[in-house]
């Protein structure tokens, strides 16, 4: 299997997720950024004004439908796409990510083929509104798949210990939490890159990303606890291990 991976997340290097797909035969086509540097201006100008129409304006109301994104973002943006500045962030709204993201796709890459999965790896924190609000997500499914590293940190909640630590004191809870998290310079965290990677793949052939058995890497995990037990091992369930041989 093949996976194409548009890479605009360089502070989490892909050499040790590379080799760990490929330990189960599985390829990175490793891409630059979109829009790409075959690309012209328009192509920057066209994905600069959409992720600022993807930023979340308030985490407990969705983004209304034809709101039009301030030119400060838009520049905001712009500089990001170019290098010149770090991704303005604070949180994109991820299924506006995933239609921001398919623009700019090749043209041979624009129609989506279940044999040729096509993913964005970034460094913006994204979620997807449920219920009363926005919640943190690593993994956004659709063409292309939309995965962040940052989701993986912040999107499965801590330990109750964290947040009452947090509660009491006011501040931060680090010395006083218990609890084992993933972080940016953990050495889990390429493995749990690879299973999102996986988990995108399991969705672009069988139109299901998730595993129900906890004992399986491509588990969806709600809690750090969780996230650690399974996307952060190699184990797969019988039933995940016949399709990636299947492959």
């Amino acid at each position: 299997m093949r996976l194409t991976v548009y890479d605009e997340a360089p502070s989490f290097p892909l050499k040790p997720v590379e080799r760990e797909l490929g330990e189960l035969g599985i390829e990175l086509d490793i891409r630059e950024p979109l829009p790409g540097p075959d690309r012209d201006e328009a192509w920057v100008d066209w994905l600069a004004w959409h992720l600022a129409w993807s930023k979340v304006r308030s985490p407990d109301r969705p983004i209304p439908p034809n709101v039009e994104p301030q030119p400060l973002e838009v520049n905001r943006e712009r500089a990001a796409l170019r290098g010149q500045a770090k991704f303005p962030g604070p949180f994109y709204d991820g299924i506006r990510l995933v239609e921001s993201f398919h623009g700019p796709l090749p043209e041979e890459e624009r129609a989506f083929d279940p044999d040729r999965p096509v993913l964005v790896l970034t460094d913006r924190l994204m979620g997807t509104f449920a219920g009363t609000r926005y919640h943190a997500r690593f993994l956004v499914t659709g063409h292309p798949t939309i995965v962040s590293p940052p989701g993986l940190i912040d999107g499965p909640a801590r330990d109750r210990s964290y947040y009452m630590a947090k509660q009491v004191i006011g501040g931060s809870a680090e010395a006083f939490s218990q609890d084992d998290h993933l972080t940016r310079e953990d050495e889990r965290l390429p493995t749990c890159i690879a299973s999102a990677l996986l988990q995108a793949a399991a969705w672009h052939t069988t139109v299901q990303a998730f595993c129900e058995e906890e004992g399986c890497r491509l588990f969806n995990p709600h809690w750090q606890k969780d996230l650690l037990a399974t996307m952060a091992t190699a184990e797969l369930c019988t039933e995940h291990q016949r399709w990636l041989e299947a492959r």
